[in-house]
């Protein structure tokens, strides 16, 4: 066996040793540790007044809500919310702000909840459906507030490094593997508080990142880095529960390149310690429209920057937000911080 051969063999064999520890929800993904609040609501001085005032409301209600009848009392008030009136946009200036400060804790505390409280994360998904309802036939408009709402995340990465993991084959949804991507974060739109990179899931070999024009790269002065991962068998359309042979994700996700990704935090099992849950970092799947009601079409939020030789080019294959299916960076994050100042001036 010649040196080169075995150092290759060396070399695989570390990095599968590194990714082959099971985690603690039995698999052998990347998974972050959201803990529970020490104290509730989880507030501080030092937090924005939204976040402040959206976290005492919040408390307040699943407080109140210990009953079947208060609980219907609380869906029926969000569900008689069908415009943009005052209290709808009090409660998504409250939503965004939370999940911006903080992503972590505010994932965190919409799961921790004593029976008989509401669940909190019941409340934020009818508040979701107001939303949805709120913008009737407007689909371009809704799937920018389902992005900007539902994302933890909204950030311009060059990914330097992807790792494949298999997992217990899911005999529903056909997922056997998943990506585990690090990348360097070139500018934030949304989120202010990321999790540590695990060594345990990169290579060590460097990549060369795609040039793209040196004007609209904003690096963060502390080089972040973040991880998240991917499911590459993702269905992207199907009826009912049946997925559409062929139509997936795909490995799409590849070191060298850029990419602007809505990352948001998923649930994979419940700690066992009374300390927090497990969760998964994945880009958001926007619904797409389609003919029929029994038909399901999405959209994963992960989009490729390309340089057409003069500028940065944000790809979005299906126009989900009715923007065009190719858009000048500069562009794409401005129109998305233009809503974003909207929601914030409620």
């Amino acid at each position: 066996m010649s040196s080169r051969l075995l150092l290759v063999v060396i070399v695989a064999g570390a990095m599968a040793l590194r990714v082959g520890a099971q985690n603690p929800c039995g698999e052998r993904s990347l998974v972050y540790k959201l803990r529970w609040p020490d104290r509730h609501p989880p507030v501080s001085i030092y937090m924005p007044y939204d976040v402040l005032v959206g976290y005492i409301a919040l408390d307040s209600i699943i407080n109140w809500a210990t009953t079947k009848e208060r609980q219907r009392e609380v869906v029926a008030f969000l569900g008689r919310r069908t415009a943009f009136d005052d209290t709808l946009k009090k409660i998504v200036r409250s939503m965004y702000a939370m999940g911006d400060y903080d992503p972590m804790l505010y994932e965190a505390t919409l799961w921790d909840f004593r029976y008989p409280q509401m669940p909190p994360y019941a409340i934020r998904e009818y508040a979701m459906d107001a939303v949805n309802r709120s913008w009737g036939s407007d689909t371009a408009g809704r799937a920018l507030d389902v992005a900007l709402l539902r994302a933890h995340y909204i950030v311009h990465v060059a990914v330097s490094d992807t790792v494949h993991v298999h997992v217990p084959f899911n005999i529903n949804g056909g997922i056997s593997r998943v990506v585990v991507v690090t990348c360097r974060v070139l500018d934030v739109v949304k989120g202010n508080v990321f999790p540590s990179c695990d060594p345990s899931f990169r290579h060590t070999a460097p990549v060369r990142e795609t040039t793209l024009p040196n004007k609209l790269l904003r690096p963060l002065s502390n080089d972040r880095c973040l991880q998240f991962s991917y499911i590459p068998e993702l269905p992207l359309s199907g009826q009912g529960c049946v997925p559409f042979l062929g139509d997936v994700f795909g490995d799409t996700i590849v070191p060298g390149r850029q990419y602007m990704v809505f990352l948001t935090y998923t649930r994979l099992c419940r700690g066992q310690d009374s300390s927090g849950d497990y969760w998964e970092l994945l880009p958001i799947a926007i619904d797409l429209p389609t003919a029929s009601e029994y038909e399901f079409r999405r959209s994963v939020a992960a989009y490729e920057i390309v340089n057409d030789g003069s500028q940065a080019l944000v790809r979005i294959p299906n126009d989900e937000f009715g923007w065009g299916t190719q858009v000048p960076l500069a562009t794409f994050e401005q129109r998305l911080r233009e809503r974003i100042a909207q929601i914030r001036s409620w």
